[in-house]
C-alpha cells in the first residue's frame, strides 16, 4: 500500500526507531496489522505516528502514545485523542 506510512519511536521487530514500518504491515480481508516480536528488545513506552493518503491526495494522520504510566500517579494519563488532519501533496 503506497499511501501507508507508520512511524514508531521505539525499536519495533529489528528496524531502528524513526524508521519507516508500513512495508512489515499485512493485509487480510481488508485489514492490516503487524505482528510484533516480544523478544524483551521492546520498551515500555513509545509514540506510533499513522498516516494514510486517500486517492484525492489527502492525508490524514494519527498519533498515539502507549505505555505504563508512573507508579505514584493517583489516576492514569487520559487517552490521547487522534491528530487529525488533511493536506493536499
Amino acid at each position: 500500500m503506497n499511501s501507508l506510512s507508520v512511524a514508531v519511536a521505539i525499536p519495533v521487530n529489528g528496524r531502528a526507531a524513526g524508521t519507516q514500518l508500513a512495508s512489515l504491515f499485512t493485509e487480510a480481508n481488508d485489514v492490516w496489522s503487524l505482528i510484533v516480536n516480544t523478544d524483551g528488545q521492546q520498551s515500555e513506552k513509545g509514540m506510533l505516528l499513522v498516516s494514510v493518503r486517500n486517492n484525492r491526495g489527502n492525508i490524514t494522520e494519527v498519533e498515539r502514545y502507549f505505555g505504563e504510566t508512573a507508579s505514584d500517579d493517583s489516576e492514569p494519563d487520559p487517552e490521547p485523542k487522534p491528530k487529525h488532519c488533511a493536506r493536499t501533496l
